[in-house]
């Protein structure tokens, strides 16, 4: 296999055999900055559930639901854990793909951990206000169980910060590597 053939493989370059440009740049690396800000929030839910701020973590009710839409019935275990994982890494990566994006399109004053706590209270705030509760998956943050909206507002922060520094810094090291060209 040459290098162009490895590199379109490991999605290190676009569909016409070249090198990735930039808007490919930040949407991959924007994706990944995405799951690994998601692994801290999810760590961070594993800490608060172990020290009982919190049951049942939100990812795992909204795929319960959609796997109960899916199937009707109860699913098994291992499904139900790997479903939710896979959508919350999921959305993460999505979510960051769009960050970078706009960050690239749309530069702004704010330090880039700023920003992406700015965006993560946003979906904090549309999900736990708004979608998840009217779908009827769990309460709003008001009707919620103590300890758990102040718990997945702080994981939301977490995932921002660290999806911001994340995106970030790939951006300085993109202009930096141009730079010294």
């Amino acid at each position: 296999m040459t290098d162009r053939e490895n590199n379109y493989r490991c999605g290190l370059s676009s569909d016409k055999g070249g090198p990735m440009n930039e808007g490919q740049r930040a949407v991959y690396g924007g994706a990944i900055a995405g799951m690994v800000a998601t692994a801290t929030m999810s760590a961070t839910m594993l800490v608060a559930h172990r020290f009982g701020l919190m049951h049942e973590p939100p990812p795992q009710r909204i795929a319960d639901a959609a796997l109960a839409v899916a199937g009707g019935r109860q699913a098994p275990d291992w499904l139900r854990k790997s479903t939710a994982a896979t959508g919350h890494f999921g959305f993460g990566a999505a979510l960051g793909a769009a960050f970078a994006t706009l960050q690239r399109h749309y530069p702004a004053p704010l330090a880039a951990p700023v920003r992406g706590m700015l965006l993560a209270s946003t979906v904090w705030f549309v999900s736990y206000q708004g979608w998840v509760p009217a779908l009827g998956i769990m309460p709003s943050a008001r009707r919620d169980q103590p300890g758990r909206p102040l718990t997945m507002l702080v994981a939301h922060w977490i995932y921002g910060a660290t999806l911001g520094f994340c995106v970030g810094r790939a951006r300085r090291t993109a202009r930096e590597t141009t730079a010294s060209r």
